[in-house]
């Protein structure tokens, strides 16, 4: 099957003059011309008849016209050029291109993604004394430097809010990938070290896109390679403008923003417009721009360490308030324990004694407050270190001889 065409001359016609000009030489050579003649006269004579010889040869030329050798897949798009000139676009299928005539420039139509400065596994990160001894496909990192956080004021101030700052209006921006939905710079960030510290990291930002239209991107650009030469120029002369004046950690939280910022500056240098669909699409460069985004930045082991100790010392600190708390619910629930148990203790031992009392009155005849007394007076006499002072204790000595008087003179009567 045929290749589709767009933008260009169209299978048909170039069959079509193909095959007219073979006819019209044919017909001329079949009877305007002589055959040529070998060894005329001869036993060995011979002839060339030249419409025969043209037929087979022009045989051979359209069927190698059809390219069969370069048959174009889904994923591949084709600028089909007449001496150098653009003569179509041409989609999977078998490209008809007459050899000699024409010439085909193959590109994929699928989104291709780019990561700058390389990918991960081309960065060279060992010692290099000179940027231009670089081991062969390997490309030096680019790392950019961050300041600490900034305040809501700063970042109005250094991006722009419509009202103070630069014209470029920075510190809220349009999301590219949705209509009417802006992202704002945040500026609260956890006070941790990439916050409070400056800081230099790597940024790999990755850009996807695709050609759109061919004829275009060969006229006005001519290889991917330019295309991604340039937009990694724009993409790192905004960040070396940005990550100046914000945090790692603003970085971080900002994600979205940055990367919308990064969209924009590429958008506009390219020259892509917004289409009706929300694509953006540039007709001069004859590309589409799907996203523009920071992958991932890049820290040194030193910091990577750096932030998992101090995370580490985090956890330990919580680790140690919560086992202290629980050490002094636990020391308290025992207190309280142990008091309880106390007042039982003495709430029954204080139960016995009155019920004591109580029952040593009915034997005896005496109140409880005299049988108390007498207690007292025979721990008294029984502890010969024990000493009353005062009136106070001159009055229970008194009470308590009065209650001794009292229950011998009662015992007496009962003898009687």
């Amino acid at each position: 099957m045929l290749s589709e065409v767009k933008r260009g001359t169209s299978n048909v016609a170039i069959i079509v003059t193909m095959v007219a000009i073979v006819a019209v030489v044919y017909i001329a050579l079949l009877f305007y011309v002589e055959p040529i003649v070998f060894n005329k006269g001869t036993t060995y004579e011979a002839f060339i008849a030249l419409d025969q010889l043209w037929l087979l040869l022009a045989t051979v030329y359209i069927a190698a016209s059809f390219r069969f050798w370069q048959k174009l897949g889904p994923d591949d798009i084709a600028l089909r050029q007449l001496f150098g000139k653009p003569a179509g676009e041409l989609y999977a299928g078998l490209p008809l291109a007459p050899p000699f005539l024409y010439s085909l420039v193959v590109f994929k139509r699928v989104i291709l993604q780019k990561e700058f400065p390389a990918e991960p596994e081309d960065i060279y990160r060992g010692e290099m004394k000179d940027p231009s001894n670089l081991p062969e496909g390997k490309k030096p990192p680019i790392r950019q430097s961050f300041r600490t956080s900034i305040s809501d004021a700063d970042a109005r101030k250094f991006f722009g809010d419509g009202k103070v700052g630069p014209a470029d209006k920075l510190y809220s921006v349009e999301n590219p990938h949705k209509k009417d939905d802006m992202i704002t710079f945040n500026y609260k960030v956890p006070g941790d070290g990439l916050s409070k510290k400056r800081v230099t990291a790597e940024l790999y930002p990755v850009m996807r896109w695709r050609i759109h239209h061919v004829t275009n991107f060969v006229a006005n650009i001519g290889s991917e390679t330019t295309v991604e030469k340039q937009v990694e120029d724009e993409i790192f002369s905004v960040l070396n403008r940005i990550c100046q004046q914000i945090s790692l950690a603003q970085a971080f939280q900002n994600q979205q923003w940055l990367n919308a910022i990064l969209f924009h500056a590429v958008a506009a240098r390219i020259k892509a417009e917004q289409q009706a669909d929300g694509s953006w699409v540039s007709d001069e460069w004859g590309i589409l721009l799907e996203s523009i985004f920071i992958k991932y930045p890049h820290l040194s082991h030193g910091l990577n360490s750096a932030i998992a100790d101090a995370s580490k010392a985090t956890f330990t600190a919580q680790e140690t308030v919560t086992l202290a708390g629980a050490e002094k619910t636990k020391l308290e629930k025992e207190g309280a324990g142990a008091a309880k148990a106390a007042a039982a203790l003495a709430e029954a031992e204080l139960k016995g004694f009155g019920d004591g009392l109580k029952h040593a009155a009915e034997l005896t005849g005496l109140t409880p407050a005299e049988i108390a007394a007498v207690k007292v007076a025979q721990q008294a006499a029984d502890g010969g270190n024990t000493i009353i002072l005062g009136a106070d204790g001159m009055e229970k000595l008194v009470g308590l001889a009065a209650a001794a008087g009292k229950g011998l003179g009662s015992q007496k009567g009962n003898d009687k």
